[in-house]
This record gives C-alpha cells, sequence and structure tokens, in this order.
C-alpha cells in the first residue's frame, strides 16, 4: 500500500472533477468528497490511501485536475 498526501493546487483547478474522483475511485460520500476538497482548496493535506497497482492510474488524474500530491509508503 501506499499514499498520496493532497498538498495543493495548481491554477485550473477542477474542484468538480476531484469531488468526483473521490466519489468514484474511493466511494466517499458527496459530503465527505467536498469537505477534502474544500481542505485540497485551504492548503491543508489530505492523505488517501492506495494500492501500489492504483498510483500509475492516480498520479494521472491528479494531475489533469492539477491537484499536487506527494507520493509516500505507508508505514
Amino acid at each position: 500500500m501506499k499514499k498520496i498526501t493532497l498538498s495543493g493546487w495548481n491554477v485550473g483547478f477542477d474542484k468538480i472533477g476531484l469531488t468526483k474522483l473521490l466519489r468514484t475511485e474511493f466511494g466517499y460520500s458527496l459530503g465527505h468528497a467536498k469537505s477534502v476538497t474544500d481542505a485540497v482548496l485551504e492548503g491543508q493535506p489530505v492523505t488517501l490511501e492506495l494500492g501500489d497497482d492504483q498510483i500509475e492510474g492516480m498520479t494521472s488524474k491528479l494531475n489533469r485536475l492539477g491537484v499536487n500530491y506527494e507520493i509516500g509508503k505507508l508505514d
């Protein structure tokens, strides 16, 4: 397992796209997905857990949405 920490956003950030991604990929409720998106907008780091096989696809999607992130291993 790995973790991706969402740490901020770039110009052109697609906040609706991130909310939809969190709902489809992680099964978050609309309220929870929106609160994560709002945290990213405010510059608060949010950590998500992913399987090793999911990292490449997720980073590609986050890049398209304009999300800044860091990849690390779970402790």
